[in-house]
């Protein structure tokens, strides 16, 4: 992320958007494990000699949509999901969810079991049609998440 930030806006701090506190506690107990495993190598504060940085989180959900509030009619509950496909149905943005198995702890999930499989078989994650499936829905929340952020500001 400091590569692409210092190549896109050096000296600047942007926010990284998530939806909910789960991305953060997520990153924050992976690196933290990661730390505890290595602290014996020196690695655990380092990367190639620069202190590893904390992105400048910024909780949409709880910041902007619940704190204002902001209600979409049709969404029945303040899921990511819920919110996009309910904007959606009402045209004010373009991406919708299919209806599918995967949802963000089930992309996790499958995550660590194609992880789990390619270690096994030698093979990569991303030949796995389990993690394709995965990438694709990554990609429909990270899209819905900008169109949504873009819409509020544009509009409100």
């Amino acid at each position: 992320m400091t590569s692409v930030r210092d190549r896109l806006a050096p000296g600047v701090d942007p926010k990284v958007i998530h939806w909910s506190p789960h991305e953060t506690v997520t990153l924050e107990t992976a690196f933290d494990a990661a730390v505890k495993r290595h602290e014996k190598t020196g690695w655990q504060h380092t990367r190639s000699q620069q202190p590893w940085p904390h992105p400048n989180w910024f909780d949409y959900l709880n910041k902007v949509m619940k704190r204002e509030p902001v209600v979409v009619r049709g969404a029945h509950g303040f899921g990511l999901k819920a919110v996009t496909n309910a904007m959606h149905d009402l045209g004010l943005v373009e991406t919708k969810w299919d209806e599918g198995p995967v949802d963000g702890l089930g992309a996790m999930v499958g995550a660590w079991t194609c992880d789990q499989e390619a270690a096994r078989t030698g093979g990569s994650m991303r030949d796995l049609e389990l993690m394709k499936g995965i990438e694709r829905y990554n990609e429909v929340d990270c899209k819905a998440m900008m169109e949504l952020v873009r819409y509020l500001r544009r509009n409100h």
